[in-house]
């Protein structure tokens, strides 16, 4: 590998590779590589509450079977339209166990934001907060 192929290795210190082999060949499996390390420790502290790696992957195992038995397959986009929350990460797990794909879509986004969003991302799926389905999404899948 030379610096034609990679012109911003000229701005590397002296020994810094210009290619790392990473020990995963995808997230699903450096999450599985995670569970398995430690599945009884912390993966997720939000308030009071603790997830472990296990709590999490169990979660998101369930999801991911709730979704393939709706009709979610290989290459299916979920749009995750969630605070920061546990479920965040369940969901985002729970689309690679099912073969699919996580969208993120800032929960910040206004229905006319959403209307746009949702059929641009190609999402088959949404994953939402009561809150932001009641106030926002509803009327946007209803389509109005």
């Amino acid at each position: 590998m030379t610096e034609q192929t990679y012109p911003w290795a000229a701005r590397y210190e002296a020994g810094q590779p210009l290619h790392i082999d990473p020990v995963q060949p995808d997230m699903l499996s450096l999450w599985r590589a995670a569970v398995a390390n430690d599945p009884s420790a912390a993966a997720i502290l939000y308030f009071d509450r603790t997830l472990s790696w296990q709590e999490v992957d169990d979660r998101a195992e369930a999801l991911a079977k709730h979704l393939q038995d709706n009709g979610f397959g290989v290459g299916d986009r979920v749009a995750l339209y969630l605070q920061n929350h546990p479920a965040y990460v369940i969901g985002l797990v729970a689309a690679w166990k099912a073969g699919g794909i996580a969208v993120a879509i800032n929960p910040m986004s206004k229905a006319h934001e959403l209307e746009y969003l949702l059929p641009d991302s190609g999402a088959v799926a949404l994953l939402c907060h009561d809150d932001l389905y009641t106030d926002v999404a509803a009327a946007v899948l209803a389509g109005g």
